[in-house]
């Protein structure tokens, strides 16, 4: 196994719409107010909240941030987009799992939507060393590849749908690892013990790959 310890992660739920959704049906002005009572429960305020129309139809876009630009949420005619990004701490995990699960809970989407959920981390290694060990492994000995990374899609114990794992070299930070985890939500609004599925599934694959994380940072 290789020890590892998390630099930075993010999160973000995305759904496409199979047909375009109007304004009338996204109905934002009680997608708003349902943010607004949720952030006043937390004791927050939005950093923006805003809605534009280019016409009375089709042609909107919901404009949601809080936490600086931390968490965003876009909604328009074609799809439903909640990120978060730039999780260091066990208490930034805390947060992103009671916002996944309060923001979802804000926004009713369209029946039979299709809904993924992407969970990203860059991932440092004790020493340069250790890291060129591990990402030689997927190394090609034939051909003129600087380095290269891998992908897999695979099943879990705690969790239906296929995962697609991705590692890569990670661009912000020297001798770490950019890691991606994507899969299939069947069930809306988030709730956590679908986090916590997925929780146990992302650590089930990462030790199929040699990976141990470390704890994370409490704050």
């Amino acid at each position: 196994m290789f020890d590892v310890q998390t630099l930075n992660f993010g999160v973000s739920v995305e759904s496409l719409f199979q047909k375009p959704v109007s304004l009338r049906e996204a109905q934002p002005e009680i997608c708003a107010e349902k943010l607004v009572a949720l952030l006043h429960s937390w004791n927050l305020k939005a950093t923006r909240l805003a809605l534009h129309k280019r016409d009375p139809l089709y042609a909107y876009e919901f404009d949601f941030a809080v936490y600086g630009e931390s968490a965003k949420i876009i909604l328009n005619s074609e799809r439903f987009n909640l990120s978060f990004a730039n999780g260091r701490t066990q208490a930034d995990l805390q947060t992103i799992a009671n916002g996944l699960v309060g923001f979802s809970e804000c926004f009713p989407l369209p029946a039979n939507s299709f809904i993924t959920a992407n969970l990203h981390a860059h991932a440092g290694f004790d020493s340069s060393a250790k890291y060129k060990e591990y990402i030689s492994g997927f190394g090609f000995s034939d051909v003129n590849v600087e380095l290269s990374g891998a992908i897999a899609h695979l099943k879990t114990k705690d969790w239906a749908e296929s995962i697609r794992f991705q590692i890569d070299r990670s661009e912000l930070f020297p001798s770490s690892l950019f890691l991606c985890w994507t899969t299939k939500l069947n069930n809306w609004p988030i709730t956590l013990e679908v986090i916590n599925d997925i929780k146990k599934s992302t650590d089930e694959i990462n030790e199929m790959f040699l990976l141990k994380f470390g704890p994370l940072a409490a704050v």
